[in-house]
């Protein structure tokens, strides 16, 4: 895994870009150290099975048990980005990780290459 957050500052809205290369079954918690919205989310899924992301409105989750607040499947092989103008409002925190099956109780790595995944929240 290497995350990166980046801040910037604009006249129209203070944002911030995560930025996970790697993701897997072992949870990213609390990336941006604050509650934020979540504008925009970009998976990249080049493992070799659909994987689930799964993102989580709190400081901490843990995958297996932790009911994510919003879910996105990504087939194998391709990318999928999701914007949200108004924004959804994750009033704790942003928590997220990435399985290979949508149940809670899934906590199974995706295998065969990297999932990454690409956060823009305020």
């Amino acid at each position: 895994m290497a995350l990166t957050v980046s801040a910037f500052t604009s006249t129209t809205l203070d944002y911030k870009i995560v930025k996970e290369t790697a993701s897997t079954s072992t949870p990213v918690n609390n990336v941006t150290g604050a509650s934020g919205s979540l504008y925009s989310i970009s998976v990249t899924n080049a493992a070799s099975q659909p994987v689930y992301v799964k993102l989580v409105d709190s400081t901490s989750s843990v995958p297996g048990t932790t009911a994510p607040s919003l879910m996105l499947k990504v087939a194998n092989g391709t990318s999928l980005t999701w914007q949200v103008p108004g924004g959804v409002v994750f009033a704790n925190g942003f928590s997220f990780w990435a399985v290979q099956l949508p149940g809670v109780g899934d906590s199974t790595a995706p295998s065969g290459g990297n999932v990454a995944v690409v956060l823009v929240t305020s």
